[in-house]
């Protein structure tokens, strides 16, 4: 039995509870002690074509709280000729509408294969993902991460091989050209009196790599461009010395027959940017599309400037007549 006095303590606790959450829901409201979400992958780096794995977990804050959706947006950024572009690559749709209790914790899974059009991280081709927490009457919460890119084993065989040629990789190399991501080594030894650079974009097909290569050449009348397709087998490509051998056949033999072959890299370019294997295909349009963007708000601007003009000059017409 409780008594008078003891009922009043009792009735002025559980109104004092009342008021603390009340005050602790509005907080939430204002993200004070919400839920929150955090993106934990499985590792910093992941190869082209592998799986991106990790996982999404959701940390319920100090009320309960409704959430609408839980996604994670996977973005390419791309650093162009003195621009910044971002294309969405992927999104992830995690989780739908559920409660969280206080200090709960749900965790989703994430999983994603990466594909082999995407760009090679460089100092021009950034990735991140970001998780976006939906909370219903409340403030959002979002966390995110940066993710490398790298080449996948055969491709670094392709690398090792024109290292082992005497090749050094410019710093200039894996930017973007509006096409393909393109690849550009300097010779220092065997083939430095007679290239300036070799540019390449990269195919990978299931039997094996598409090399579209572009030789900038010493010539008496100049420099001169060359540009060839260089089809390499799946099996060379677990092989550095015959790989590195089987370039080195091919570019001695473009360079002594540098006249029967012409066209431009850019026909090669067009020929293969849309089969599934071609390196930064995945960027295609995206320079063009933001810099038409630009042009049509450029266009609006000049045209609400127009307007703006001609009712200024109605107004002074109009206190003219007054």
């Amino acid at each position: 039995m409780y008594s008078g006095e003891d009922l009043t303590i009792l009735i002025v606790d559980e109104e004092i509870k009342g008021v603390w959450y009340m005050f602790k829901k509005m907080l939430a409201r204002f993200g004070q002690g919400s839920t929150k979400v955090q993106l934990q992958l499985d590792q910093d780096a992941f190869v082209m074509g592998d799986d991106l794995t990790g996982q999404v977990v959701v940390h319920g804050g100090k009320v309960k709280q409704n959430i609408n959706r839980v996604t994670v947006d996977f973005y390419l950024q791309l650093f162009h000729e003195g621009h910044h572009y971002q294309k969405l690559i992927h999104r992830f749709d995690v989780a739908d509408s559920f409660s969280i209790q206080p200090d709960e914790e749900k965790i989703f899974p994430l999983q994603y294969q990466l594909p082999y059009q995407l760009l090679l991280s460089s100092e021009t081709v950034t990735y991140h993902l970001i998780a976006h927490l939906d909370i219903q009457g409340g403030k959002d919460h979002s966390h995110q991460k940066t993710v490398l890119i790298q080449p996948h084993a055969p491709l670094q065989n392709v690398f090792a091989a024109f290292t082992q040629l005497g090749f050094e990789e410019k710093t200039s190399s894996r930017s973007f050209d509006g096409y393909l991501q393109e690849f550009a080594f300097a010779p220092t030894t065997l083939f430095q009196d007679k290239l300036e650079e070799i540019e390449l974009n990269i195919v990978i097909k299931e039997d094996g790599l598409l090399l579209l290569m572009e030789f900038d050449c010493y010539s008496f009348l100049g420099e001169k461009e060359i540009s060839r397709e260089c089809w390499v087998e799946k099996t060379l490509l677990d092989d550095v010395e015959a790989l590195a051998n089987h370039l080195r056949q091919f570019i001695e033999e473009t360079l002594q027959q540098h006249a029967t072959y012409v066209g431009e890299k850019r026909y090669l370019q067009e020929k293969h940017y849309q089969l599934p294997g071609a390196i930064g295909a995945i960027a295609f349009g995206l320079i063009a599309l933001e810099l038409f963007d630009e042009l049509v708000d450029d266009l609006e601007d000049e045209l609400e400037e127009m307007m703006d003009e001609d009712d200024d000059a109605v107004d002074f017409f109009d206190d003219e007549d007054d």
